[in-house]
């Protein structure tokens, strides 16, 4: 088995700063094509008219500078708020899949009102495998989600 790397999120993971995404007008509808997208529970505000200044550089991971919620995005959109970033691999060398659910393992507290990408988040040490190993990680994750979704809907049914 290959080894793994320490490394800080910072070094797998660059942000895009959202300010060029910002919808304009707020008054979405089901009838519009483009949705606008918070890292939020929420998660989806709805869908914009707006046909300028889409994010189309998928995937990628949409993350709440304040909250430190992020969620996965494979599919162009607009966002609400530039208290987001949206982040994306800094090379090759990493899959942002295996970024998104190596996140979800980390154990980050945001307790006070501020800005927590640059300062703390991107900051973390975290360990990670060859490319070959994180995709298929990914790809076991993937499954498993997946799985753990289908159950979900049956047992709602």
């Amino acid at each position: 088995m290959s080894s793994w790397q320490k490394i800080k999120l910072k070094d797998a993971l660059d942000y895009v700063q959202p300010t060029p995404y910002i919808v304009q007008d707020t008054q979405y509808s089901d009838e519009y094509d483009v949705p606008v997208l918070t890292p939020g529970q929420s998660f989806l505000l709805g869908y914009t008219y707006e046909s300028d200044g889409i994010y189309e550089n998928v995937p990628t991971i949409i993350f709440d500078d304040f909250t430190t919620a992020f969620k996965y995005v494979d599919f162009p959109f607009k966002v609400k708020s530039s208290a987001m970033k949206m982040l994306k691999v800094t090379s090759d060398d990493y899959d942002i899949k295996f970024m998104y659910y190596l996140m979800q393992s980390l154990n980050f507290e945001a307790s006070e009102h501020k800005r927590y990408w640059i300062s703390k988040y991107s900051q973390q040490f975290v360990k990670v495998p060859p490319l070959d190993q994180q995709k298929k990680i990914a790809a076991i994750l993937d499954a498993a989600d997946e799985y753990r979704q289908k159950t979900k809907a049956l047992i709602a049914k």
